[in-house]
């Protein structure tokens, strides 16, 4: 499996993506204010959030979304996070949710936004 940060050109893929999980949120993705695409170009590799594509045998596994320096604070959230229906219960979340905090500890952001806040 290879983890890596998207840039511009994983536009579509990530498009497919969330379209094939689309109805397992609620409400769903495409239905929300500027629906999947809007999401998408609203964190695709800007300086203060992106995504985390998992990738095995080139096939998009999992995603995880996030935005740094959440509501001005040191803190990030994550805004997205979803494993392909084939590739569940491999850990694939857990890895995603392990690199991304790699990441974020660079930045020195050491925790991520609690929702019940």
């Amino acid at each position: 499996m290879e983890i890596y940060e998207t840039t511009d050109a994983d536009f579509e893929k990530l498009t497919k993506f969330m379209e094939l999980v689309d109805s397992e949120f609620y409400p769903p993705l495409s239905s929300r204010p500027g629906g999947i695409k809007g999401r998408i170009s609203n964190n695709l590799a800007r300086e203060d959030a992106n995504y985390l594509i998992a990738e095995v045998e080139g096939s998009v596994a999992g995603v995880i979304g996030y935005r740094k320096n959440w509501n001005g604070t040191k803190e990030a959230y994550i805004s997205f996070i979803a494993v392909h229906p084939e590739y569940r219960r491999f850990g694939i979340a857990g890895s995603l949710d392990n690199t991304l905090m790699q990441k974020l500890s660079v930045d020195r952001i050491s925790c991520l936004q609690d929702l019940k806040r």
